[in-house]
């Protein structure tokens, strides 16, 4: 798990935002050392990003945040019709990519980071891949509306078109939502509880479940030992992190088996299962029933006509 970690104040500034319709088949371009912070929000669809040699797997209510000084691009185009929103912002303080999650800033830290403008400033971190609630994805996309002035759309001629929102003309009132925005994806200081260390987990699970996590990952994603990491997810889901893992892998397989003719040994490696002997046991386990006998029931009640 990766955070973008900003010194502030100074406060992260807002640039230009805008949408995007795409068709099955469209993907990204190809963008490098863009200069500005690129952050998208995928509210349907999926985006298949890759970040140099990083690649992000961006469903729907995630967001993904991009380096200004690394290349991105799409390593794989959509397979569906994907709405998302883009919004560039630039810092004056300094900021930093890593898998660390900073605290505050000490006293006597702004001598390293002359950027800031006062002697305790805050340190703020973002997850760089997300996924974010659906109360607060809705918030976000309200926010996002009324702030874009461009939109791509590929079912039309023209590969952008200027909008004309309210607050165009408005400066303050755009760095404003900006920060409301931002406020609404960071991770808090002063909500480093047993919830939000919990949640951090959940959402590397929810982002990265592909891919082999292990406790230790989870814990120091979430900068907590990996005792208390269970403890307070626990806690928080009424479950262990190990087997929500095992859920969100499920839950996956399940969508794919039903939308896709993928083979249940490709399912297994794609969700993350370490062999497809395992992955039988444990969706029987969760559906009573083996993954190919739960297909054709699907394929049955849709294509049963009463």
């Amino acid at each position: 798990m990766k955070y973008l970690s900003i010194y502030a104040p100074p406060y992260p500034f807002f640039l230009y935002s805008g949408d995007a319709l795409y068709r099955p088949g469209d993907s990204h371009g190809h963008r490098s050392q863009t200069g500005v912070f690129d952050i998208l929000f995928v509210e349907y669809g999926c985006l298949y990003m890759k970040e140099d040699e990083e690649t992000y797997t961006v469903k729907k209510n995630e967001m993904l945040l991009l380096s200004p000084l690394n290349t991105h691009r799409a390593y794989k185009r959509c397979t569906e019709e994907t709405y998302f929103h883009w919004l560039h912002f630039n810092t004056a303080a300094p900021a930093n990519i890593s898998s660390t999650l900073h605290k505050s800033a000490e006293p006597g830290t702004i001598k390293a980071h002359p950027g800031c403008s006062t002697e305790n400033p805050e340190i703020y971190n973002i997850p760089v891949h997300q996924r974010m609630s659906d109360e607060i994805a809705d918030k976000v996309y309200g926010n996002l509306r009324s702030l874009e002035t461009y939109s791509i759309n590929r079912y039309q001629k023209g590969a952008m078109r200027t909008k004309a929102p309210a607050l165009q003309k408005d400066r303050l009132k755009q760095q404003e939502i900006f920060l409301d925005i931002l406020s609404s994806i960071v991770i808090h200081e002063g909500n480093r509880t047993g919830g939000r260390i919990a949640h951090t987990i959940m959402q590397l699970i929810l982002s990265d479940y592909a891919r082999k996590l292990t406790l230790n990952d989870m814990a120091e994603a979430a900068n907590c030992h990996p005792v208390h990491a269970i403890r307070c997810f626990q806690a928080e889901y009424g479950t262990t992190p190990g087997k929500a893992l095992i859920t969100a892998r499920l839950n996956e397989a399940e969508k794919l088996l039903k939308t896709t003719a993928l083979t249940c040994e490709e399912i297994s490696k794609t969700v993350g299962f370490s062999s497809p002997y395992y992955f039988n046991k444990v969706f029987k386990g969760q559906f009573q029933m083996p993954p190919l006998k739960y297909r054709k029931s699907v394929s049955e009640k849709v294509f049963d006509i009463p």
